[in-house]
């Protein structure tokens, strides 16, 4: 991840080739500071991943 210096918001790309068409794409987060981290989405709280459909084309 990128952070975007004018907004301060990290941005991150995945290229289409390292997709595969035949399966969604699952993603979470983890963000690690010096006194300890976070996963997100929070497992505590909801499904601890995101689903993205992939539509081939």
């Amino acid at each position: 991840m990128i952070k975007h210096v004018p907004d301060g918001n990290y941005h991150a790309f995945i290229r289409a080739k390292e997709l595969d068409p035949k399966f969604d794409f699952q993603y979470y987060l983890e963000a690690r500071h010096d006194s300890g981290g976070e996963f997100w989405p929070n497992w505590q709280i909801e499904t601890p991943y995101v689903v993205v459909p992939v539509v081939s084309p």
